[in-house]
């Protein structure tokens, strides 16, 4: 009986070394195969003193990361089988011991050079089938770490491993300028931010309804630069398609006047607010349009964004010849400024110095919509950390011109 309850126990002491070991290398994949989209864009970033060094420093750190995770789950193997066949005839002498235990670290190392470099692919259906049947078997205790651990190798990254990886920059010592950190930034940042944070809101929309001739689009194009427009149907929340420039200048020419812009009109692409910038480059990608129609959790439509929309949350705001734009913030003084309501509040807060903490908004226009609680009209005005907003112009239902003045 004390013979069986030490086997018992042994296998019970194996089966937890296998089970902490292939923990610590699904972590280890997931945190690696995590950040390969925003490392195969951030490869084509160049330090200009240090040619691919920026990438290389990152890359590296991903890899060293993988490495420790095929580490920790062949050890862990070879560690369970030592304890548990020590007295073996394999095993007599603490030689043999090291020995095993020094194959024990080479092996992961060899492991995954042959294995994770040659064929991605390969190495998620090997680990695929047992970390199914894990999960299955884990979901039943409902631990808390559980999802921490085991999640998707296409799951969203977290900003505490960006930080990570922005700070092996400056601790090796490159000399990026603060426009290049901040595309860095930007990239790394991809997984994290949200579609409603780059959109053009609903009420910004530009739409033409579905029995508009095509003279009539075409000139609406020529004269304000646009390059597609969304049509819609009985109301904005029906959207039948996009309008493309290229299909109405080239249609216009043939046309009678019975041609209606409906029947030139290419498919829309619908994607979730919620939906992280990541997902929607590979959306842009798979689908190969560079405007998507941005919808809520009800299904109702939020506003549209734009690849150029994507990048500039990269690279910074695109202007070119074309573009005619009031700045989103005008000092008048040293007390009053005037700013866009849809500049955000992370912005102003860095701006001008405040500490506006935003909860369920993300611009000063949401914040005094907030605040008044109904449809604000021109002289409406709100007090908040330190500063008094008030209203200055509407554009319809939405608020225009903020002017702010800071209490001294």
């Amino acid at each position: 009986m004390a013979w069986f309850m030490i086997d018992v126990l042994l296998k019970l002491i194996v089966f937890i070394f296998l089970l902490l070991g292939y923990l610590i290398f699904l972590f280890s994949y997931r945190v690696f195969n995590g950040t390969s989209t925003r490392l195969i864009l951030l490869s084509k970033f160049e330090d200009k003193d240090n040619g691919n060094l920026v990438p290389d420093v990152i890359f590296s750190q991903s890899i060293i990361r993988v490495i420790v995770g095929f580490w920790a789950l062949g050890l862990a193997i070879h560690t369970a089988f030592i304890f548990y066949f020590y007295s073996s005839i394999f095993l007599n002498t603490w030689l043999e011991s090291l020995i095993y235990f020094l194959v024990s670290m080479v092996f992961p190392l060899i492991g995954y050079f042959f294995i994770y470099v040659l064929n991605d692919k390969a190495v998620e259906k090997l680990i695929g089938i047992p970390k199914v049947i894990l999960i299955l078997n884990l979901s039943i205790l409902k631990l808390p770490f559980i999802n921490k651990f085991i999640t998707s190798s296409n799951g969203n990254g977290n900003e505490e491993n960006d930080a990570v990886e922005i700070d092996a920059l400056e601790a090796a010592g490159l000399s990026v300028d603060p426009e290049e950190m901040k595309m860095i930034q930007g990239i790394l940042r991809m997984d994290t931010v949200k579609v409603r944070e780059i959109m053009r809101p609903r009420v910004d929309m530009i739409v033409v309804e579905s029995d508009r001739d095509l003279k009539n689009v075409s000139n609406l194009m020529i004269e304000d630069g646009y390059s597609k427009i969304p049509v819609i149907g009985d109301s904005i929340d029906d959207i039948l398609g996009i309008a493309y420039a290229r299909d109405v200048l080239k249609s216009v020419g043939q046309d009678d006047g019975s041609l209606k812009i409906k029947e030139i009109l290419r498919p829309a692409i619908f994607v979730p607010e919620s939906q992280n910038l990541e997902q929607l480059l590979r959306e842009f990608q798979k689908h190969r349009t560079r405007m998507a129609i941005v919808i809520d959790e009800h299904g109702g439509i939020s506003g549209l964004v734009t690849v150029t929309d994507l990048i500039e949350e990269i690279v910074g705001e695109l202007v070119d010849e074309f573009d005619v734009k009031d700045p989103d913030i005008r000092r008048i003084n040293d007390s009053i400024t005037i700013v866009d309501a849809r500049m955000t509040v992370a912005d102003l807060n860095e701006e001008i110095g405040t500490s506006i903490i935003a909860q369920g908004f993300d611009t000063i226009g949401g914040l005094v919509y907030k605040e008044l609680g109904k449809m604000p009209e021109v002289g409406d005005h709100i007090e908040v950390d330190n500063l008094n907003i008030t209203v200055q112009s509407t554009v319809g239902r939405r608020i225009g011109k903020l002017r702010l003045y800071i209490h001294s």
